[in-house]
């Protein structure tokens, strides 16, 4: 601005929110299926990127099925990433725990005593140093006697605290009247080797030797020993902190970047003062890492790491897991391999990740109960009868002389009752009794747990989970586009259900989805998706919307107040006006989700409530001064459709004027 403007423009900007992308976001999950290493994932925006990953055998069968169904139901053209978990099981692991803050060791010490004034050529030797005490003019290794032996005792502090010598410099020196203290530098019993030694009758020292010193406390991983210093660590040594915590942190710090060849075999985390040492190499191998320590203040979970095996299921679930928590708030779904359904971890998987805040679903396929007659020869399985339910592709097969793990992987003359099928293992079991468990009652109640049961018709390279999981990420919410129910979509791919009314029952409470057709409402030829329920039985549009709301409105208040920041014409202050601002801001929000399909919108909802400044300053004196504020809130509904309509018809043959 010249000095002979009038007017001087003054810019600020405010900038509009970026919406969240996460619920457009998913994985299709791999154990082998593909030729990626494990652990990598590959961005699959078309059949030819597909291809481009597919490998070989029955794992890549299983994930062309996810993908060719996911594609024919992929009508947002979403982009979808395929994570490789690999096939070998599950890592050893094992904890270091600080139960009280490591010693770094005590240094050894020693005295000097002057119990007298020392004599004109009296000496003093110092690991091997001889010091002399002359009348006058001191030079090199001497010391002026004074006219007390206290003073003379400082001559020697000061001499020997300035000296330069390679074996006086191993120790420091304090020095109290006529007592000088000489520490060891280095903790630990190497200080103990040190000597010290007097000539003449007026000095006398403690002992030959340094004495006291005390080993540092060590952790040894896999034949690396790790000493735990109180300064300056250098090699394989690890810092003492103020506490257990920062101790841990430095030894967290110093386990990730070493390059030691045994300490590389692990990763490391840390909580609290604990740090986790998983094998990087999955099996059974990690199960021989070894962990040790000197220290009653550490604690080792044992002598050698352990967990470590040849559960592919559970190593995948363990590994999914560690990637989720590498990559936070980055996905919104999976689709994971048929067999996770049956791997106990999995169970405790979904349940750590079906709290109300949790953003992550996971989509899969589960077995019903069926009960039959049956022999298996070879490979193949020969039902002569059919006592209920029905046999599909997947299920786990369970009788007198059956081999453990014996799955169908095929239809052969039989379509889900009497016929003949393929198992995957090689067997001869006679006539007898078989029959297959549910595996879905157990996940009943997780939200994070998407159920899908396939028909016996459904081939192989189909995979009806993954229907709902495109339409899951392909979800675009918009006013023109608003969120419907699931329950019903339109669904391409796989074959109706063959239902029976125990069926219906069955599986609709225990919210497990299937294939129907729309033949109820007139339309045969088309398939829909019953119930589209999420694993505690809502309809998955319902956490959809929750789901949406708060990730929304945690975006757009945090928007409000970094743009109040930006701006000198409209800052936001912690005041009334602030509050209102905020509320507004939040009852936009609110309002844009009823225009979208996510929320119920009548008299009482939903309506953003906020406690004013003066009433909430006054309960809280010390959220001001903090520039906390707690006092909004909103009650929403998400929208829902329809399940089920009962209308009362009344006939009559009473014809009335």
């Amino acid at each position: 601005m010249s000095a002979n403007d009038i007017v001087n423009i003054l810019v600020s900007q405010t900038n509009a929110a970026t919406p969240s992308a996460l619920q457009r976001t998913g994985l299709i999950v791999s154990q082998g299926g593909s030729s990626l290493s494990a652990g990598e994932s590959a961005l699959i925006a078309s059949q030819a990127d597909f291809t481009a990953i597919l490998g070989s055998g029955d794992a890549a069968t299983e994930l062309q099925a996810k993908y060719t169904t996911y594609s024919a139901n992929n009508q947002a053209n979403v982009a979808i990433r395929v994570l490789e978990l690999g096939t070998a099981g599950t890592r050893a692991s094992g904890t270091v725990t600080l139960d009280t803050n490591p010693s770094p060791g005590v240094q050894s010490s020693g005295t000097i005593t002057l119990d007298t004034l020392p004599a004109n050529g009296d000496t003093l030797t110092i690991q091997g140093t001889a010091i002399t005490f002359v009348d006058a003019s001191p030079v090199g290794n001497q010391v002026l006697i004074a006219a007390t032996k206290e003073l003379t005792a400082a001559n020697l502090q000061a001499f020997l605290a300035a000296s330069s010598d390679v074996n006086i410099a191993l120790m420091t020196y304090n020095t109290i009247l006529a007592v000088t203290t000489a520490t060891a530098r280095i903790y630990g019993t190497g200080g103990d080797a040190y000597t010290l030694a007097a000539t003449g009758v007026n000095i006398s020292v403690s002992g030959a030797n340094l004495t006291g010193g005390v080993a540092p406390d060590t952790l040894t991983i896999q034949g690396t020993a790790i000493t735990f210093v109180a300064a300056s660590p250098t090699g394989n040594q690890v810092l003492v902190g103020a506490t257990k915590e920062l101790t841990a942190a430095s030894l967290l710090a110093f386990l990730s970047a070493s390059l030691d060849v045994n300490l590389v075999l692990l990763s490391y985390a840390l909580s609290g003062a604990v740090v986790t040492v998983t094998s990087k190499l999955p099996g059974v191998a990690g199960n021989s890492y070894t962990l040790a320590t000197t220290s009653s203040a550490i604690t080792v979970s044992g002598a050698v790491l352990t967990g470590g095996g040849t559960n592919s299921a559970a190593g995948g679930v363990a590994d999914l897991n560690a990637f989720l928590l590498a990559n936070p708030a980055t996905y919104y779904a999976a689709l994971v391999p048929d067999a996770w359904a049956d791997e106990p971890t999995f169970l405790t998987f979904l349940s750590l990740n079906s709290g109300l805040t949790s953003r992550f679903y996971c989509f899969f396929h589960v077995q019903g109960d069926a009960s039959f007659t049956g022999s298996i020869g070879g490979t193949t399985l020969t039902v002569t009868d059919i006592a209920s339910g029905h046999i599909a592709i997947g299920q786990l097969i369970e009788g007198t002389g059956v081999t453990a793990n014996t799955r169908v992987t095929g239809l052969l003359t039989g379509t889900g009752g009497v016929g003949t099928y393929t198992v995957n293992n090689l067997q001869t079991a006679a006539s007898t009794a078989m029959g297959s468990t549910n595996n879905y009652d157990q996940y009943k109640g997780l939200k994070a747990a998407v159920m899908r049961i396939k028909a016996p018709l459904d081939s192989v390279l189909t995979s009806p989970a993954a229907d709902m999981f495109a339409l899951c990420v392909g979800m675009n919410p918009s006013e023109t586009n608003k969120l419907a129910p699931f329950a019903f979509r339109y669904i391409f791919g796989s074959v109706a259900y063959p239902l029976t009314p125990l069926d219906a029952t069955n599986l609709k409470a225990a919210y497990v989805n299937y294939t129907d057709t729309g033949a109820e409402g007139g339309l045969p030829n088309v398939k829909t998706l019953k119930w589209g329920v999420a694993g505690d039985g809502r309809d998955f549009s319902y956490w959809y919307a929750v789901d949406y709301v708060q990730t929304a409105l945690h975006i757009d208040l945090a928007n409000e107040v970094i743009n109040g920041s930006n701006t000198a014409i409209n800052p936001l202050y912690y005041d009334q006006r602030g509050i209102n601002r905020l509320q507004n801001r939040a009852q936009a929000t609110a309002n844009r989700c009823v225009n979208f399909g996510m929320l119920l919108s009548n008299a009482n909802t939903p309506i953003v409530n906020a406690i004013d400044f003066a009433t909430y300053t006054e309960a809280n004196p010390s959220a001001y001064a903090a520039g906390e504020y707690n006092g909004l809130s909103l009650v929403a509904v998400p929208a829902r459709g329809f399940t089920a309509i009962n209308f009362a018809l009344n006939v009559s043959d009473l014809v009335t004027g």
